[in-house]
């Protein structure tokens, strides 16, 4: 960069920034990957023949004011299908860097009879906002029936938990552990404290997440608070972002919600790994949709390939216990 700026400065005799430099490179790059009238057309077919593999699929479009793009949804009718089955929790997540128009992608996901992730619904959308994810959120609940949805599991304090709250009225809605202490490590870290107090803050909040009961937790809030009593700012601000909402992320709330012995969002982050494998930044959106159908398509293998294998087990323990049962009679 800074050979460029001495060469461009040289030719044109002319001074430029090294912030010019990056605008201009940065204004390059948008236009090359616009959504263009091209990528336009491809998207529509695409969508077209996706309704036409099976009627029941469903895909659902919102333009802005300029008739461009903000979101779309997509939920095959299996995926639906699917959600019924195995509806009970659902995992709910955005991810990135999955096409060069920089659109994202929020799924949800739930986990079978196996304790396997199956996504059952997928929104690509313009950016992350209220509204868009609103959109998302409706489109769901209008095409599936979400009565039976017992808890949402989300990844951090996310700042769309009471957008959830409202079309999820008879779920529970729980942060994953992993995402919490992650997430209270990063604002520790921050702190202008040393190396020593910072663990120790840390050792008190995670015996907070673990806790069996409110004894142990008061046990541990205390102790940070006698940790941290220096740290007036930080405990006002646990306080308001988390001790309030302590049923979200402490352990023994959750002795009585069907978790499914799930406290992370492994399985959603999992998936969105797997995803980025296959599906790269530098793809247009329509090619990202033809990589993510493909993808999905697969679990309906994996699904008849665990169902032949379970057939397979129940037929041998059967011939294995026909076996034992001849030999005790012989």
């Amino acid at each position: 960069m800074r050979k460029l700026k001495r060469y461009i400065v040289i030719s044109s005799k002319k001074p430029v920034t090294t912030q010019d430099l990056y605008n201009y490179k940065n204004k390059i790059v948008r236009e090359k990957n616009k959504f263009d009238d091209e990528e336009g057309k491809k998207l529509k077919k695409l969508i077209e023949q996706i309704k036409n593999e099976d009627s029941k699929n469903k895909v659902v479009c919102e333009l802005d004011e300029n008739n461009q793009l903000n979101c779309l949804y997509i939920q095959t009718n299996f995926q639906i299908e699917w959600f019924k089955n195995y509806g009970s929790l659902i995992h709910l997540d955005g991810t990135f860097k999955l096409n060069c128009e920089n659109y994202l992608l929020y799924v949800i996901l739930v986990q079978d009879s196996n304790c396997n992730g199956r996504p059952i619904a997928y929104c690509f959308m313009r950016n992350e906002t209220l509204e868009n994810l609103e959109f998302f959120y409706k489109t769901f609940t209008e095409i599936n029936d979400i009565e039976n949805v017992q808890v949402v599991l989300v990844d951090k304090d996310l700042t769309n938990l009471d957008l959830i709250k409202t079309y999820f009225l008879n779920a529970t809605i729980l942060l994953c552990v992993f995402h919490v202490i992650k997430y209270l490590k990063t604002v520790i870290s921050k702190l202008v404290i040393d190396v020593n107090s910072k663990n120790e803050f840390m050792k008190s909040i995670q015996g907070m997440v673990y806790a069996k009961d409110e004894v142990v937790y008061q046990k541990y809030y205390e102790e940070l608070k006698e940790k941290a009593k220096k740290q007036k700012d930080f405990l006002n601000y646990f306080q308001r972002n988390w001790n309030n909402c302590k049923q979200m992320w402490v352990r023994y709330f959750r002795s009585n919600i069907p978790t499914l012995g799930t406290n992370t969002n492994n399985h959603l982050e999992s998936f969105n790994n797997n995803l980025k494998i296959s599906i790269k930044s530098n793809f247009h959106l329509t090619e990202s949709v033809v990589e993510l159908m493909s993808i999905t398509k697969e679990f309906l293998y994996k699904q008849s390939t665990n169902n032949l294998n379970d057939i397979k087990t129940r037929t041998t323990k059967s011939c294995d216990s026909t076996n034992i049962n001849n030999f005790l009679i012989q």
